[in-house]
């Protein structure tokens, strides 16, 4: 009875086994050297069990029956963890962004629905977010609605129309909420919503595969807001991590969110500040910072505040050098090496009001946290909470990296277990008020208008780190 049970075992460990090479086999994990010692492993285990199992020895039975459920439960649960690694890693990489559609009116208005504005017309930014706009009517279509839209131009445009009485309701895109609400602070008090519907659309393929092994770029975006990542929204951290897998560089560049700069895509080239890029769609941003350091952008990487307090959590909070004490609402932050948790590491990065030198301090306080998170994800100690950190990635990252690119970069940090030199540096300049903004044409908005000649220094330290 022992006897045909290890032999049951045998055959039910050697088929998980066999699914557990095949899902690594298909999906190119781990270093093919690594893969090869695996399927050795695996043929040898089974191998042994073979000949303990065929033995006539209770003894050697009961042990073949024991090395079989031990080697069906490890095979099982290999199996799952690395299929569901494989799920995750796919659905990061999936090209969608959400917007949140509302329409809004007046808050004495008498309307309270959508089916009571179906003869209205209702103004909206059409010729500012035209794309998007097709995708809410094409959402409504599968409800068998159909509104009548007339173009204001710009939301904001749309919004002083309804506060002056002009019109009845507007359609409005969330994303563009906060710059209308800088425009007409009490927006949010004098409206309300009477219906919202999330419409999503396919990105825009902006992925520029580089060469195996070569280097590359990838954007950095830490939008302003908690939960779906996939909602559009403005970019309040501005990063490029330019990557050289043969020299393992790493060199992190820091671009203050309001960097006065020309936006590319939805602000047609106009100049405004960089944060504004992050309402028109990642594109738009990636295409901005492209063309400011004359660079390709092979990949963008978006976080939102919840990413990165969960991540740096799970990472167990990460140590950081502070190079001036300074205060921000219940946190104190003293001089020196100091410990930040998820929520404390999210306050340090945010803080620019109570620094020497404001956004330019800012953004080295976002370098050094960006730093301590790679230094630990790259190190073995990421493995104790591997799975945790797959369900962050899963739920609040959003990428145009692919799967096969991802595998490739874990595959060769696993092949040389070697650590990287990160290094950083930032854009400098000065903060001007008056400057004029594409998105928010009569505000007096603060940007920080940039250093030519820092502009030129840093973007050849982005191109000398790819080259070397």
């Amino acid at each position: 009875m022992v006897r045909k049970a290890g032999q049951v075992l045998l055959i039910l460990s050697l088929l998980v086994g066999g699914l557990l090479f095949g899902i690594i086999y298909a999906n190119n994990i781990f270093p093919q050297k690594l893969r090869f010692i695996l399927l050795a492993i695996l043929i040898i285990y089974h191998l042994i069990l073979f000949l303990l199992a065929k033995s006539k020895t209770t003894y050697l039975n009961g042990l073949a029956l024991g090395l079989g459920l031990l080697g069906l439960i490890i095979n099982s649960f290999a199996s799952f963890y690395i299929y569901q690694a494989v799920g995750v890693i796919d659905k990061i990489s999936e090209e969608r962004e959400e917007n949140e559609f509302s329409l809004v009116v007046k808050k004495e208005s008498t309307y309270q629905s959508i089916s009571d504005v179906i003869d209205e017309d209702i103004r909206t930014g059409l010729s500012q977010d035209e794309d998007n706009i097709i995708a809410y009517k094409d959402k409504l279509e599968e409800k068998d609605i159909s509104l009548k839209l007339s173009d204001a131009k710009t939301y904001v445009n749309a919004g002083i129309e309804l506060m002056e009485g002009q019109s009845q309701v507007i359609l409005l895109n969330e994303r563009y909420r906060s710059i209308i609400k800088e425009q007409i602070p009490d927006f949010d008090e004098k409206t309300r919503v009477i219906d919202q519907i999330f419409a999503s659309k396919v990105r825009e393929d902006i992925e520029k595969e580089p060469e195996e092994n070569s280097s590359f770029n990838i954007y950095i975006s830490g939008i302003d807001t908690f939960g779906d990542i996939s909602r559009v929204s403005r970019s309040d951290v501005n990063l490029i991590l330019t990557i050289n897998p043969q020299s393992k560089k790493m060199l992190i560049t820091t671009v203050p969110r309001d960097s006065y700069v020309e936006i590319a895509g939805g602000g047609l080239g106009y100049k405004d500040k960089l944060t504004h890029a992050g309402i028109y769609g990642v594109e738009s941003s990636v295409k901005t910072l492209e063309n400011l350091f004359d660079i390709d952008i092979n990949y963008y990487y978006r976080v939102n505040f919840s990413t990165f307090m969960n991540l740096i959590d799970v990472l167990g909070g990460v140590d950081v050098t502070n190079d001036q004490a300074f205060t921000s609402g219940a946190y104190t932050f003293p001089q020196g090496e100091i410990h930040l948790d998820g929520r404390s590491a999210l306050v340090f990065a945010r803080e620019r009001y109570n620094l020497e030198r404001g956004d330019l301090d800012r953004g080295r306080n976002q370098e050094k946290v960006l730093k301590a998170i790679l230094e630990k994800a790259l190190s073995p100690a990421i493995l104790f909470n591997y799975q945790s950190f797959l369900d962050i990635m899963m739920e609040s990252t959003d990428t145009n990296m692919d799967k096969e690119k991802i595998l490739e970069l874990v595959n060769q940090q696993l092949e040389a277990g070697s650590s990287w030199q990160i290094d950083s540096t930032e854009l400098r300049g000065s903060g001007q008020m008056g400057l004029p903004s594409f998105a928010m044409p009569n505000a007096n908005l603060y940007m920080y208008v940039l250093d030519e000649k820092s502009l030129a220094e840093t973007s050849k330290m982005i191109k000398s780190v790819m080259k070397e």
